[in-house]
């Protein structure tokens, strides 16, 4: 008897230590989140002391994107889409979730960094329809400026027809 409520005991401590690393990760991602938009260069000091692999699939999604998104804001231009790729096919399959429009944001900025014109049209066009309809007019702003970009680089070939 007394050995069935030690086990019993001991379950729960163990699921409340899981439940409570899960929460943390989910609060240190917001935070980074929020520091990304304002202070990019500690948003990625404080990234890099999270355990990517106690990380679940969707959290690991958010890092990446978080991650992408500070690394960008603090004027790297980064051409290697190991880290955008992971936001990007996560987030592809879960569009219903609210940062779907700025994976596809960030993709497309990193096709338009490759001159990989037609993917980074295709995304930023998607993203700018979806940030359009969550009224998320900071990223629709974004998307239309890299839009433009893309019209203003393609105008020659076009004046060649």
């Amino acid at each position: 008897m007394r050995r069935s409520i030690s086990f019993t005991i001991l379950f729960f401590v163990m699921l409340s230590v899981l439940v409570s690393c899960y929460q943390s990760h989910k609060k240190e991602l917001d935070l980074a989140y929020t520091l990304a938009e304002s202070k990019p260069d500690s948003a990625l000091a404080f990234l890099n002391r999270i355990n990517q692999g106690k990380l679940s699939d969707e959290d690991m999604a958010k890092y990446a994107l978080i991650y992408y998104m500070a690394q960008d804001k603090s004027g790297l231009d980064v051409d290697n889409d190991s880290l955008i790729r992971i936001a990007y096919d996560w987030y592809g399959e879960h569009q219903d979730d609210s940062l779907y429009a700025s994976s596809l944001y960030y993709m497309g900025k990193y096709f338009l960094l490759n001159d990989s014109m037609e993917q980074a049209k295709t995304c930023l066009e998607k993203s700018y329809s979806i940030s359009d309809s969550l009224h998320n007019m900071n990223l629709k702003c974004l998307a239309l400026d890299k839009l433009i970009e893309i019209e203003e680089q393609l105008a020659p070939y076009f004046e060649l027809c």
